[in-house]
C-alpha cells in the first residue's frame, strides 16, 4: 500500500512540476524584462528600452499639450536618480505577470515648487518691461528653466511602489508601460500636472 502511495505521488509530481518549472521560469522572465528596461533606461538608452518594453505611453507625452513636455529631455535630466527594487512577482494568467517594484525617481511636484517662484518673477518683469509673454518662445524658456531645475544635484526623491505588467507577447516578454508606471517613473508626473494647473488656474 505504501509503495503504491509513493508511486502515485511521485507520477502526481512528474505531472505537476513541468507546470510548477515553467510557471517559475515565466516570472523569472518577466522580471528579466524589468530590469533589462532600468537598466536600459539608467543607462539613458532609450532605444534600448524598447527592447524590454512597449514605450507608447511615454511616446503620447510627446503628442500632449503641443510637445511641450519632450519626455527624452527630462528623462535624461532626472534619470539620474532613478532606482528600482522588485519587491514580488504575481503571475495573472499565461501571458501576464504583474512585478510589484519599488520605483525611486526625482520627486516631480518637488521641481515644480522649485520652478514656479522663478516663473512667475520672470514672467511679472517681462510684463513691467512693457513685453506680453505668450507663444513658442515663452514654452522654449519655460522648459529651458524646468531643465536647468531638474538638472541640478540633489533633487529630492520619491518611492512609488507600482505593479508592472509584463506581457508574453510574439515570443517574448515585454513590459507594459502603462500609466500608473509611467507617473512612477516621471516622479509623480500627474501630481506635479496637478501642481501646475491649480498654480496658473486652468
Amino acid at each position: 500500500m505504501k509503495g503504491w502511495l509513493k508511486r502515485g505521488a511521485g507520477l502526481l509530481l512528474l505531472v505537476i512540476l513541468p507546470f510548477c518549472l515553467s510557471g517559475c521560469g515565466e516570472v523569472k522572465e518577466a522580471e528579466a524584462a524589468v530590469q533589462g528596461m532600468f537598466a536600459a533606461f539608467q543607462a539613458l538608452d532609450f532605444e534600448g528600452a524598447e527592447t524590454f518594453a512597449d514605450m507608447d505611453s511615454i511616446a503620447d507625452l510627446e503628442t500632449k499639450e503641443g510637445g511641450i513636455l519632450q519626455p527624452k529631455l527630462l528623462m535624461e535630466a532626472l534619470f539620474d536618480e532613478l532606482d528600482y527594487k522588485i519587491i514580488s512577482s504575481e503571475k495573472k494568467d499565461g501571458k501576464t505577470v504583474l512585478v510589484s517594484t519599488e520605483v525611486t525617481a526625482v520627486d516631480m511636484t518637488a521641481l515644480v515648487n522649485a520652478w514656479l517662484p522663478g516663473l512667475f518673477q520672470s514672467m511679472f518683469d517681462k510684463i513691467m518691461d512693457g513685453e506680453q509673454p505668450a507663444g513658442e518662445d515663452l514654452d522654449q524658456k519655460m522648459i529651458a528653466s524646468f531643465l536647468e531645475i531638474a538638472n541640478q544635484e540633489g533633487n529630492p526623491t520619491a518611492v512609488r511602489r507600482v505593479d508592472i505588467p509584463v506581457v508574453y507577447r510574439d515570443g517574448v516578454w515585454r513590459v507594459e508601460a502603462d500609466e500608473v508606471f509611467v507617473d512612477a517613473l516621471m516622479g509623480g508626473l500627474n501630481d506635479a500636472a496637478k501642481t501646475i494647473t491649480e498654480a496658473f488656474d486652468i
